[in-house]
């Protein structure tokens, strides 16, 4: 998950900022605070808005950047848009020449995609479970 938090600028460019951050799934602005929350799918999908969001803002003093909670600097994340590009564009079998220094690589980028969806399975059979649960007491106590 990557997190991305800028602050009201005097930039003329603040408004796009805000207007492009509105197209993502998880943005919010509060207090003169806009904070972005995106996952690597979504980045993957509206690539275009993300990297115009921090070209805008990759400047401005206070913006903070995150990646799964770690704080990082802004050519960390332009880092992660170049392995996820590499993913993307190259079907390259080198895991290797998909590789940025913070961690993340065309195979773990599969990795990350098969955990989010093992944990989307996991969270339905709950669901099941807990629904099965329930009608299970209904019969017993009714």
């Amino acid at each position: 998950m990557v997190k991305i938090v800028f602050y009201k600028s005097s930039s003329r460019y603040y408004d796009q900022a805000c207007l492009i951050s509105e197209t993502f799934n998880n943005y919010s602005n509060i207090n003169d605070q806009n904070i972005i929350q995106i996952d690597i799918d979504e980045i993957n999908e509206k690539r275009k808005e993300f990297k115009s969001v921090c070209d805008i803002i990759k400047n401005w003093h206070k913006t903070e950047y995150f990646i799964n909670k770690k704080k990082v600097n802004k050519y960390e994340i332009e880092k992660l848009l170049d392995v996820i590009d590499c993913a993307r564009y190259n079907n390259n079998e080198d895991d290797e020449y998909c590789y940025s220094d913070c961690g993340w690589d065309a195979s773990l980028l599969i990795q990350y995609r098969f955990a989010i969806m093992v944990i989307g399975i996991i969270i339905i059979i709950q669901k099941v479970m807990h629904g099965m649960n329930m009608g299970i007491s209904k019969i017993i106590l009714g």
